[in-house]
């Protein structure tokens, strides 16, 4: 916290408890062989907290990332106008 790692709007314990308690309880609604698998329930239960921005590391790096694909759609429509 001290480090400027988390947001300081954001309550780092309770972010950590209500992360805590959706993976705690996942033994009761998670159902092998279901719709999702386990990898997946992982990736959608962790990425909200994530990319919700609770860390100033996350919201850099999807910000760099935002940019990168801003700049790779620009130069396909560029090269697509020069082929024509």
């Amino acid at each position: 916290m001290s480090s400027g790692e988390f947001r300081p709007d954001l309550d780092v314990k309770v972010v950590s408890y209500g992360l805590l308690g959706l993976l705690n309880w996942a033994y009761r609604w998670y159902k092998p062989g279901g719709r999702l698998g386990f990898r997946e329930v992982a990736d959608h239960s962790t990425k909200p907290v994530v990319a919700g921005g609770c860390c100033r590391f996350t919201q850099q790096r999807l910000a760099s990332e935002r940019k990168i694909e801003r700049a790779f759609r620009a130069q396909r429509i560029a090269e697509t106008f020069r082929t024509r």
